[in-house]
């Protein structure tokens, strides 16, 4: 027989009887709501809580048994809607402990379109009495030491995170080992040209002593140094000399007369006059 007509009977029955009416409202305040699926009823709950929950956690969440809520996570997790992840702590003891939590993917097309089409939160507005009894609930599930341990556990999280970033910046900064290779060459070339120079001065040193010539000393050099700086500045004076009087003959004066002529002194191209030794 279909339920309409039960209905029909069950509450002729009724007011034939005397009961009233409110047994007809009983009986037919279901026929409008739309029942979800335990799929969907385990998505909505994990998508209005916002947060991570444990298969026993949310077993009690959703009152559902806990074999159901893990067979049913596991239908969800291959399906992409929900997230598994597994964290290890570390009691006082050593000891390591695994502890697996679930969570909503929200950025997942099947999730928007059961969110869209299929009504997820459609019983939220009717069971705002549920709503705020499984919100309640919720909260004295979450100790807090359990807030505490997360917190701890996101400092920690943050940390790991800013010695990651210290460390891709030294990597990024030290040279790749094409360059290093580049220079490696370049200055085992430079090596190899100046162990060249200094067999070769060797060698003349050595037909030098053959031929009985003198060979320099660090005083003779310094002489020779100190005489050649004295002709060079004796030249210079005499240039600074003609440039004075041709300038004063011309009425210029010295920067202009150095224009004219294109002429390049030793300050222009960086050039100093060696300082005096004391032999």
């Amino acid at each position: 027989m279909p339920t309409w007509k039960k209905i029909v009977i069950a509450t002729t029955q009724d007011l034939f009887l005397g009961r009233g009416v409110h047994n007809l409202q009983r009986r037919t305040s279901h026929l409008g709501k739309k029942k979800l699926n335990i799929e969907l009823s385990l998505l909505r709950s994990l998508y209005i809580s916002s947060q991570p929950f444990t298969i026993s956690s949310l077993a009690e969440y959703a009152k559902q048994p806990d074999s159901t809520v893990q067979f049913t996570l596991l239908s969800l997790v291959d399906k992409k809607m929900v997230v598994k992840k597994d964290f290890e702590r570390t009691r006082k003891d050593g000891s390591k402990v695994i502890k697996t939590l679930y969570w909503c993917d929200v950025t997942h097309k099947s999730v928007k379109e059961a969110i869209e089409k299929k009504g997820l939160l459609s019983s939220q507005s009717t069971n705002e009495g549920d709503d705020a009894s499984d919100a309640q609930m919720l909260r004295r599930n979450v100790t807090e030491n359990d807030v505490r341990t997360c917190e701890a556990e996101l400092k920690s999280w943050h940390k790991r995170g800013e010695t990651i970033k210290k460390d891709i910046s030294q990597l990024s900064a030290e040279p790749l080992n094409i360059k290093l290779d580049e220079a490696l060459r370049k200055a085992e070339e430079e090596l190899e040209e100046v162990r060249q120079k200094v067999d070769k001065l060797k060698e003349e040193e050595r037909q030098r002593r053959d031929a009985g010539e003198e060979l320099p000393t660090p005083a003779s050099v310094k002489k020779k140094i100190n005489t050649m700086r004295l002709e060079w500045k004796n030249r210079k004076m005499l240039c600074t000399d003609f440039l004075e009087r041709l300038a004063e003959g011309m009425e210029k004066k010295n920067k202009e007369i150095i224009k004219i002529l294109d002429i390049v002194d030793d300050e222009m191209e960086g050039v100093k006059m060696p300082e005096k030794y004391d032999v």
